[in-house]
């Protein structure tokens, strides 16, 4: 039910391949994750019935939306824009951990491995197991990678909240958080370009 999301955080990151959503994970604390598959090559019709497919969206959109659930992402305009592009819907995002970093660190590398490195209690260089999708790869690496995403997103999180409060940086972390709506509407408008010049 709806309503039993109030209160919940969670951290969202979704894969694309092609230009369209392959998977999309959600983190509800650092050890554990899910993913929900979308694409599927064993399967061209993709990895649901298109009535599941619906249903499992409708969830996410009322878990994504809901004014209680506190999204967290990692450069989360990127996935914001394929939820809104592809599902019809605007995520919220809470707090993003790439722009959090960068407030308190500007200037430092803001991958998410490197944000990992630094903040998370076990550390293990995963990026180059999932990031570049290639056709002869198993499905089952691309999920893992996606939840491995979350969770190290959730447990950023955590440690880079604390470090933006303990230098009185909060104010300013959201100020770059009450931009993402903004930043998300422009994204999807797009920029007029003179193409006869």
């Amino acid at each position: 039910h709806a309503d039993s999301f109030g209160g919940l955080t969670i951290a969202s990151d979704l894969e694309t391949r092609a230009g369209h959503i392959a998977c999309a994970g959600i983190a509800w604390n650092e050890l554990q994750a899910i993913c929900i598959p979308f694409m599927c090559v064993e399967d061209k019709t993709g990895y649901w019935s298109e009535h599941e497919e619906i249903q499992i969206i409708q969830m996410l959109r009322r878990l994504l939306t809901h004014p209680g659930v506190k999204v967290i992402g990692q450069n989360y305009l990127y996935d914001a824009q394929y939820i809104a592009l592809y599902w019809h819907m605007l995520s919220t995002c809470w707090r993003d951990t790439m722009y959090t970093h960068w407030v308190c660190w500007p200037g430092t590398p803001k991958g998410l491995a490197y944000l990992s490195s630094l903040y998370c209690a076990y550390h293990r260089f995963w990026k180059d197991e999932g990031k570049e999708w290639v056709a002869k790869m198993e499905e089952e690496i691309l999920w893992n990678y996606n939840c491995i995403d979350c969770v190290k997103t959730f447990e950023s999180n955590k440690v880079i909240g604390d470090i933006a409060q303990q230098l009185g940086l909060e104010a300013q972390v959201q100020d770059q958080m009450d931009d993402f709506p903004l930043l998300l509407d422009m994204m999807m408008r797009g920029v007029k370009q003179d193409l006869v010049a």
